[in-house]
């Protein structure tokens, strides 16, 4: 049995569901409005169509103030208002009808009749996600066209047959919309299950990729460690083996991650110089171990005349195209070379488009294994595939971003002579960017002087932190939770918190909301957000709260220095008292 409460809850999405199709067709209707005032104007006297018009302004207009005030406050009274205000609006044009219909021109009467027509057809068109608007304003022209009916035909029997007619046609009429509704309400259950489905997917992609980096940090951030601290050639090659292993289950995570992203459409570009060179030697330089365990030649090549490729681009999904090329190469290459050719060169109109090519001399493909080259979770030569790790997602997830990016992303291949990766993207030209020095010489940054605040639950992660920032010889605070965070904070001036986002006794957007009502003696120091959670949303929600930076997990030594030479922490700090 149907609540109070439940109708309410009804009739308040219907008044909204009517309002939004009568503002989305209220050029349309107000253009049919007006062309039918004025051929009316040559059979009516103006003062007729001036009432008229008059009644339907005036009932669109409360209309309007009845929907402004449901959106503060929904009554049902306030509804059976608006429908009566619309049933108004719907009989006001509908008379029109009748004055032409009363006038000794044929064709005058044919006009009343075709404006009840459009009368009948109007709720088809506009109102089938309203019950007001579809089966309320039916009634009007349904009610005119019977009174015309019952004064202009005086035999009772064509009167009855006249009658019967429109309802037949009320009938197939009440029909019609009761279809529609039925699409409609289809329509908005699968997008509200889509949309639904699409938020658990997040959810789920956001959880997955918390439970995994964080345990990922611990790993990584103590293999860094043992690397920088390795004794022998030994002590190194175990270190470099656990970065290597982390960082390919990391590459797993980050593709499943960009594959959804895609599919979504969330994929978000950042725009900035990038030195194109620099970006393809430190990809060649990445891969080039790998390479020479397959004994290939892995090499790159630029034009002479490119002396500068400094160009505007998402530096991180550039190289991560690169990245996937170059590694999806050496896979499937056993003996000879991969390079890897950076140009760039105008287009038909004179705009610079950049052109990559990475060629190798494996075994080729045939044209059936080129069509399911970019396909989802595809990899083509079985033998090779067994033996290369890996989702199959590297490809598909280039092509989209190089589709994202407004380029394309194309293969050539010949069997036994090998393939070729033509990548061409828009570009722009710009001036080189500054860069960090500390991060360009992969220098531990002098931070004497600097207090800094680090909060995470995890102890793996507390440990890893402390001992990245030890080297700097800035004053450390390491605390277990949010409220431990707050209460250092208070005891002593910070000037940069470290704050792990998702912690048990107080989420860290709970932390920065408090700080903000600290006591004003105490220093508000800069927020870097560390978290699992490196959905782009994520970040943007971090920077619009007011946070300073952002650091996702697995922490990496780089990043963290990089981060806190961004926000300025590149030397030792200024004593106050020499300044």
């Amino acid at each position: 049995m149907m609540t109070l409460t439940r109708l309410t809850e009804m009739l308040e999405q219907d008044m909204a569901a009517g309002a939004a199709a009568i503002q989305a067709d209220f050029i349309a209707r107000t253009s049919a409005i007006i062309a039918t005032f004025a051929l009316s104007s040559y059979f009516l006297k103006w003062q007729v169509i001036a009432v008229v018009a008059i009644a339907i302004i005036v009932a669109e207009v409360a209309e309007i103030a009845c929907v402004r005030i449901s959106k503060a406050h929904f009554s049902l009274k306030l509804y059976g208002v608006w429908a009566s205000l619309n049933i108004l609006s719907a009989f006001s044009f509908c008379s029109l009808a009748l004055f032409l219909v009363t006038h000794s021109s044929p064709t005058a009467v044919m006009m009343g009749f075709m404006v009840i027509v459009g009368c009948m057809t109007q709720p088809l068109l506009v109102g089938v996600g309203s019950i007001a608007l579809s089966y309320g304003c039916l009634i009007v022209p349904v009610c005119i066209a019977s009174a015309i009916t019952m004064h202009f035909t005086k035999s009772t029997e064509h009167q009855w047959a006249g009658l019967a007619g429109l309802l037949i046609l009320s009938l197939h009429s009440i029909m019609v919309i009761y279809k529609a509704r039925s699409v409609m309400r289809a329509k908005n259950k699968a997008q509200h299950e889509a949309t639904e489905a699409a938020k658990a997917k997040t959810r789920f992609m956001t959880a997955i990729s918390h439970e995994i980096r964080t345990p990922l940090n611990g790993i990584m951030g103590i293999a860094e460690l043992q690397r920088s601290q390795a004794k022998t050639q030994d002590d190194l090659h175990q270190a470099n083996i656990l970065i290597d292993t982390s960082e390919s289950l990391k590459s797993i995570l980050d593709d499943i991650l960009d594959q959804a992203k895609i599919e979504a459409g969330q994929m978000q570009l950042i725009y900035a110089p990038v030195d194109l060179r620099n970006v393809v030697r430190h990809t060649v330089a990445l891969f080039q171990a790998n390479a020479q365990q397959k004994h290939l030649e892995l090499r790159c090549e630029f034009r002479p005349d490119d002396e500068a490729l400094t160009i505007s681009m998402d530096r991180l999904r550039i190289g991560q195209i690169l990245s996937n090329l170059v590694s999806n190469a050496i896979k499937f290459t056993d003996q000879g070379s991969v390079v890897v050719k950076t140009t760039l060169m105008p287009n038909n109109r004179g705009l610079p488009i950049l052109e990559v090519i990475v060629a190798d001399s494996g075994r080729g493909m045939t044209d059936d294994e080129m069509g399911q080259l970019f396909r989802d979770f595809s990899q083509v030569d079985d033998e090779h595939a067994r033996a290369a790790m890996g989702t199959g997602l590297g490809l598909s997830i280039s092509h989209g971003l190089v589709t994202a990016m407004g380029g394309t992303l194309k293969v050539r291949s010949t069997i036994g002579k090998g393939s070729e990766f033509v990548l061409t993207l828009p570009c722009t030209r710009v001036a080189p960017a500054a860069s960090s020095q500390a991060v360009q010489d992969n220098k531990t940054p002098d931070l004497t002087g600097w207090r800094i605040l680090a909060a995470d639950d995890t102890p793996a992660n507390r440990y890893i932190v402390e001992k990245f920032l030890n080297s700097t010889q800035a004053e450390v605070t390491i605390v277990s939770g949010g409220t431990a965070a707050l209460e250092a904070m208070k005891a002593s001036d910070q000037d940069v918190l470290l704050l792990d986002i998702k912690m048990p006794d107080m989420d860290g957007t709970v932390v920065f909301d408090k700080m903000q009502n600290l006591p004003k003696d105490v220093l508000r120091p800069k927020v870097i957000a560390l978290t699992a959670n490196t959905l782009d949303d994520a970040r943007r929600n971090y920077c619009r709260m007011g946070m300073d930076g952002f650091l996702p997990k697995p922490l990496k030594r780089a990043d963290l220095f990089a981060e806190l030479e961004r926000i300025g922490l590149n030397a030792p700090k200024p004593n106050p008292a020499k300044i």
